[in-house]
């Protein structure tokens, strides 16, 4: 932002004569043997009692800080934070809005006392200051070095109890892709961590937590324990977290290790039909879809079919388990109907229109009736197409993927 030149005017000949400095100092800095000089008339000037001074020294300190030579981004790094102390709130702003590209150019042996200066930041008066402190922290972690990350860990999780909703949600959106980068060493701590939030005081930290263990078990090393873990949670006082760990043991079902797979396909099937109601209708539904997708994935007609049938099997349990229309007999009609034209073990006209009676039949009362009605025939359309489709396991593919899509939206309506 160029100075004002009314503003210019009305400073004293000293004073434009700093801002004259300072504007040489912005376009030649890549050129001035002497960088520490003018390094040391930069932090000068950013105490400079007017505004319109410390002002075009941000706006300086902003331009050249990636061009700082290493053993002086330290010193730079400490005046970007003294300025978002500055009493006017352009400036101060304008340091804050910086700080993530700051941040990620400053060497190694900088960055934990940096990181240290962003949590004191998230306590300041301003809030500008206290979300671009958490945007840092949020964008940083990979780049901490791994010394520090155990203490850089500890102080996301510590924000995830933050009073302010906003804060919170920033923190676990920091957690999700942190775990990742924690060290292998201190995983295990790290996932013990996000256990213990499952039991959070706040509501929304106990669900968030419950979306995060999905990604963090991938890079578990003790994947047994884990997965005990979750099984548990599947069973949790919390509906909401009950929800989120079924969710969650689909999701990780493939990265359990093959030694433990035969334990692990058991909870689910104990789950499916002995855990809580709301858990066996979610895991049904879960991996009612996921059969889907894999039929889609398929290559011969044999296992195209296998897991068409799996997945029906599926819908159809979570089915008789609601008390109302809901997505799983939604799919449960139709891609029985589906099997029956494709497999043409029917007459296609005759189970098309048995589809769209029983489909609508079941969504009288709902509040999404005159939507579904369009979804009805909508998926209608996809089994008069699949009748009129020779055996073909590729057609069939496509039009399960187009039907499944179709569902997947009624998911999303239904919420």
């Amino acid at each position: 932002m160029p100075v004002n030149q009314n503003e210019i005017q009305r400073l004293s000949e000293s004073e434009k004569e700093k801002i004259r400095t300072l504007q040489e100092m912005k376009s030649e800095f890549h050129q001035i043997p002497d960088k520490s000089a003018v390094l040391a008339d930069l932090h000068r000037l950013i105490d400079d009692e007017e505004s319109e001074v410390r002002w075009d020294a941000a706006c300086t300190l902003i331009y050249i800080f990636s061009s700082v030579p290493d053993e002086y981004k330290c010193i730079a790094w400490d005046d970007l934070i003294k300025l978002t102390h500055d009493l006017k709130p352009h400036i101060s702003g304008k340091a804050a809005s910086n700080l993530v590209p700051a941040f990620s150019s400053l060497p190694d042996e900088c960055k934990s006392a940096a990181w240290d200066d962003l949590i004191r930041l998230t306590d300041d008066n301003d809030l500008y200051v206290r979300e671009s402190a958490f945007s840092v922290l949020i964008n940083a972690f990979s780049s901490v070095p791994d010394e520090h990350k155990p203490k850089a860990w500890a102080d996301l999780i510590r924000f995830s109890g933050h009073e302010d909703s906003r804060f919170r949600w920033m923190a676990f959106s920091a957690l999700d892709s942190a775990f990742a980068c924690v060290p292998d060493e201190c995983k295990s701590a790290a996932w013990d961590d996000l256990i213990r939030l499952t039991r959070d005081r706040f509501l929304d930290v106990r669900g968030e937590t419950s979306t995060v263990l999905g990604s963090a078990f991938v890079f578990v090393s003790d994947k047994s324990a884990a997965w005990a873990d979750l099984v548990r949670l599947a069973s949790d006082k919390d509906s909401k977290v009950r929800k989120y760990a079924a969710d969650t043991l689909i999701y990780t079902f493939d990265h359990v290790p093959d030694e433990c797979k035969s334990d692990a396909r058991y909870d689910l099937q104990r789950l499916t039909s002995e855990g809580d109601p709301d858990v066996r209708i979610h895991l049904n539904h879960s991996l009612g879809k996921m059969c889907i997708d894999k039929a889609y994935k398929s290559i011969n007609e044999e296992d195209f079919r296998t897991f068409l049938k799996d997945a029906i099997c599926y819908f159809e349990k979570a089915a008789k388990d609601s008390s109302s229309f809901t997505p799983s007999l939604c799919c449960n009609l139709f891609y029985r109907a589906f099997h029956a034209v494709i497999f043409k073990e029917a007459h296609s006209n005759n189970e098309i229109k048995d589809y769209i009676t029983a489909a609508k039949k079941e969504i009288e009362g709902s509040k999404s009736k005159q939507k579904l009605v369009a979804v009805i025939e909508q998926l209608a359309t996809v089994l008069e197409i699949a009748s009129n489709t020779q055996g073909s396991n590729n057609g069939w593919r496509e039009l399960l993927k187009r039907g499944s899509n179709i569902c997947n939206h009624v998911d999303k309506m239904m919420v």
